[in-house]
């Protein structure tokens, strides 16, 4: 977080290391029911907590102090959160699988606290990644696209829920039919046209991958109901080799 405190996420709440002592947050102090799907810490010294039940997503922060309660009060277009990005220069987005996509804003008022603004022509999204190029890419039920852009700018691939930014410009996405690598082309003003798709005829244990972790040396670990798998530049193998406890991994 912004001081430097360790957050770690569990089915039914957060646990927060400040290298001194541990500080456990979780219904009795306010938490949201359902497991923590996301957590995202912002310079003004709120982390944000998305829990997930069943049939939405709820949205609160941790002040430093106590739980607050985040709705439609504070801007959000809707109230079915899918995800939250912290992209580059420390701005929050959320993503909703209703509703469009909201930035956070500051009121500049300390008793109003934090604001969402919605992201004009945008709409419904299950995730948010940014590419080291600079485009701001969102999965929803139809495949992956690029935010502001015509859905064009995309590939149709089905249900999205994972994204990953690789290098120069590549991105990584994923659902329950697998992963795509999609390329930038060079010479086309449009990013997205070089699209991979890769399953289990390419190496990956179950096309249902439940996570994924681009790695500095342009690789990408693979999490998957079926095991652990490592992109080698052309597919993926297990990984690792000698440890095969690593079965229905479901997130890193």
């Amino acid at each position: 977080d912004a001081d430097g405190g360790i957050w770690a996420v569990t089915l039914g709440g957060v646990s927060h290391f400040d290298f001194q002592s541990i500080t456990v947050l979780d219904a009795k102090d306010g938490m949201d029911s359902g497991a923590i799907r996301d957590i995202a810490s912002t310079a003004d010294g709120n982390v944000w907590l998305l829990a997930e039940d069943r049939t939405a997503g709820m949205l609160s922060r941790f002040d430093g102090r106590r739980i607050v309660k985040t709705t439609r009060e504070a801007g959000l277009p809707g109230t079915s959160i899918s995800c939250l990005h912290l992209d580059k220069d420390g701005a929050l987005w959320a993503g909703d699988d209703q509703a469009p996509v909201a930035r956070l804003e500051s009121s500049g008022i300390e008793a109003v606290g934090p604001h969402f603004a919605p992201v004009p022509e945008s709409g419904p999204v299950k995730v948010l990644s940014r590419s080291i190029t600079g485009e701001l890419w969102y999965g929803n039920q139809k495949g992956a696209f690029i935010l502001g852009q015509p859905d064009t700018t995309g590939q149709a691939m089905g249900s999205i829920s994972y994204a990953e930014a690789g290098p120069a410009g590549s991105m990584w996405f994923a659902g329950d039919e697998g992963i795509w690598r999609v390329l930038p082309s060079a010479g086309e003003s449009s990013p997205g046209s070089g699209v991979h798709h890769f399953t289990t005829e390419n190496g990956l244990p179950k096309n249902d991958v439940r996570g994924m972790a681009a790695l500095p040396d342009g690789s990408l670990l693979a999490a998957t109901m079926g095991g652990m798998a490592r992109f080698d530049g052309s597919k993926f193998n297990p990984w690792p080799r000698d440890l095969t406890r690593l079965h229905h991994v479901r997130c890193f």
